[in-house]
């Protein structure tokens, strides 16, 4: 999941539990962001780690097929 999906559907989850339990504390609140943004980041790292090794395959045996995965991995890397 990119990252602006997962932190639109979690703020909106946060939103939907604050209105639900308003007594929340601060440091709960900032720790579900902080989980959030982790969440973010640790998927920007997976999927460009994937996008290395696509482009590893690519200059080591270029190919259709090597090419055409560096591509899919690029389209999942990048964060619209």
């Amino acid at each position: 999941m990119q990252f602006p999906m997962l932190f639109t559907a979690a703020a909106l989850a946060c939103v939907a539990f604050l209105n639900a339990h308003a007594s929340a504390s601060a440091e709960a609140v900032v720790a579900t962001y902080a989980d959030m943004a982790q969440a973010g980041y640790e998927d920007s790292l997976r999927t460009a780690q994937v996008l290395d090794k696509a482009i590893a395959a690519l200059i080591a045996k270029p190919s259709e097929a090597t090419l055409a995965a560096a591509r899919q991995a690029l389209l999942a890397a990048r964060v619209l």
